[in-house]
C-alpha cells in the first residue's frame, strides 16, 4: 500500500493540529497503514515541506492543520499527480467543511483510506493561490482583531471578539470591479470571492458556491449603517442574506478589483495580497481525497 506523507502544523488551533495527528496516527497504526510524518516549524514551512514531498515522488500528501495550513500545502500540489488529504486541525476548518470532511478524526481518516479522488477548483489572487474564500473589507478587519485575541484566548472566542472589534471599526470603501469583463462601481463594506461556501469558522457567506463548478461566487455588501449591518449579520451566519437588499451576489471566473485606497486582501484566513487584485479560477487544478458526494 502506498504510504501517506503527513504534514502537521502542531500549533494550529491552539494545539489541535498536533492532537488531530495523534488521533490519525492511532488509526494508521491500528490498521497497519504506512505513513511518514513531518512537522512544520514556522509560517511558510508547510509550503517547503509539500514542495519537497512532491519532488520526492510522494503521491498521498496529508495536511493536518487549519485553512491556512491547507492553503500552503495545496498550493504546491496544483496541476500535479499528487493527491491532497485533509485532516481538520484548526479553529475554523472551512475548506474541510466545503469538502464534506468531518471534524471527527476517525471519520475523516476513513475518507483517506477509502481513497476517493476528487478534482476541485483553485483560485488565484494575482499570483497567490487560495482554495476557499478570499475577501476584503469587514472580513479583513475581523482577521486583524482575531489574531490579537488568539494570543490570549483559545477556541472560537477570538473569532467572536474579532467580529465585535471589527463592527466597532466598520468602514466602507469605494471599489471598481469587473466580473468576466462587466464593470461596476460601489461603496462596500464587504467583498468576498468564494470558491467554497463558508469562512470565519462557519459563516455561510456563499451558500450557492460549488468548489468544483469552474466559477467563483461573489458576495458584495453595500455601505450600510452599523445598525443595519448588525441586523444583517445573523443572516450571514445561516446563509439567508442573499436576498437582502444591501447584498449582491454574482458569478464569474475572472474578477478584478480596484479600490479608492489600498486594501489588504485575505486568502483563506491569511492577509497575503493587496488591491488592485485580479482573481482567476483554475478549474479542477487540485486533486483531493474526499467523500464521493458532498
Amino acid at each position: 500500500m502506498e504510504r501517506f506523507y503527513c504534514i502537521v502544523n502542531p500549533v494550529a488551533g491552539s494545539g489541535k493540529g498536533k492532537r488531530s495527528f495523534l488521533a490519525l496516527k492511532a488509526v494508521f497504526e491500528r490498521e497497519n497503514i504506512p505513513y511518514q510524518v513531518v512537522y512544520s516549524a514556522a509560517p511558510g514551512h508547510i509550503q517547503e515541506l509539500a514542495r519537497a514531498a512532491v519532488a520526492a515522488g510522494e503521491r498521498k500528501i496529508v495536511c493536518i492543520g487549519g485553512d491556512g495550513s491547507m492553503r500552503e500545502a495545496a498550493g504546491e500540489l496544483l496541476h500535479t499527480e499528487a493527491v491532497l488529504g485533509l485532516i481538520p486541525g484548526g479553529s475554523g476548518n472551512d475548506l474541510c467543511t466545503a469538502l464534506g470532511i468531518p471534524d471527527d478524526i476517525e471519520r475523516a481518516a476513513r475518507i483517506l483510506l477509502e481513497g476517493h479522488v476528487r478534482p476541485i477548483d483553485a483560485g488565484l489572487a494575482n499570483r497567490t493561490p487560495f482554495f476557499n474564500v478570499s475577501g476584503l473589507g469587514f472580513d479583513v478587519q475581523v482577521l486583524y482583531k482575531t489574531e490579537f485575541y488568539k494570543k490570549r484566548l483559545n477556541g472560537m472566542l477570538p473569532y467572536f471578539l474579532g467580529i465585535l472589534g471589527a463592527l466597532i471599526h466598520l468602514n466602507a470603501f469605494k471599489i471598481k470591479f469587473t466580473i468576466d469583463g462587466e464593470g461596476r462601481i460601489m461603496n462596500t463594506i464587504l467583498f468576498c470571492v468564494a470558491n467554497g461556501q463558508r469562512f470565519g469558522g462557519g459563516m455561510l457567506v456563499a451558500p450557492e458556491a460549488n468548489i468544483g463548478d469552474g466559477k467563483f461566487c461573489v458576495c458584495a455588501v453595500d455601505k450600510v449603517s452599523l445598525f443595519t449591518f448588525l441586523h444583517l449579520l445573523p443572516s450571514f451566519i445561516k446563509g439567508r442574506h442573499t436576498t437582502k437588499k444591501p447584498v449582491h451576489i454574482y458569478e464569474g471566473s475572472v474578477i478584478t478589483v480596484e479600490a479608492d485606497k489600498e486594501c489588504i486582501v485575505e486568502l483563506d484566513g491569511e492577509l497575503l495580497e493587496r488591491t488592485p487584485v485580479t482573481f482567476r479560477i483554475l478549474p479542477g487544478a487540485l486533486r483531493v481525497l474526499a467523500p464521493q458526494e458532498v
